[in-house]
């Protein structure tokens, strides 16, 4: 009699892992842009609080959310609201608020909601891939736009493309689940 072996299923990759490890990786990134940058070795590119000469805007965003940070712990919370930033100012002068005083004014401060974006944006191209293709090409395309060098290195900045792209991508699924529901009675 032969005994059956056990068959063990590849489908270990479950979207919790895949966003797991997606966040692990994007940490490790700005880590290495932010180290790049204070230890000097890109110097040329990338500065001492690892803002990326390919993000010039990240300066006077940063600048600013320092400045609705401190709006915020001084004047409260009214005075944060009706100051007259633009959004994803207000959202960085958060990170703020609370990283930074122990993290100073690197790309450090800006990576939990540049890592909220990014992940929203890996979440909704899945979605959106998944809807139109399937369940194989839904992971192709998150792949993809994961490893991204340029999403990447803008992700770690004090840039409003994140938050942008994000928002975008939102707003084209929720487009096309209107587009693609079909009523009952009602064939499209």
């Amino acid at each position: 009699m032969r005994k059956s072996v056990p068959s063990f299923s590849l489908n270990f990759l479950t979207p919790r892992a895949a966003l797991v490890a997606a966040a692990i990786f994007h940490l490790v990134v700005t880590l290495s842009v932010f180290s790049l940058g204070r230890f000097g070795l890109y110097s040329q590119q990338i500065d001492s609080d690892g803002i990326g000469v390919f993000a010039r805007d990240g300066y006077r965003f940063r600048h600013e959310a320092e400045l609705l940070a401190d709006t915020l712990v001084q004047d409260g919370v009214v005075a944060w609201l009706a100051h007259h930033s633009e959004i994803h100012i207000k959202f960085y002068s958060l990170s703020f608020v609370l990283l930074g005083r122990p993290l100073g004014s690197s790309i450090l401060v800006a990576e939990p909601i540049n890592l909220f974006c990014y992940l929203a944006i890996l979440v909704t191209t899945f979605k959106l891939a998944r809807r139109i293709s399937g369940q194989r090409e839904a992971w192709l395309a998150s792949a993809i736009v994961a490893l991204w060098p340029t999403l990447l290195l803008h992700t770690t900045q004090f840039l409003r493309d994140p938050l942008v792209i994000a928002s975008i991508l939102i707003l084209v699924l929720v487009l096309t689940d209107l587009i693609t529901r079909v009523t009952p009675g009602r064939e499209i």
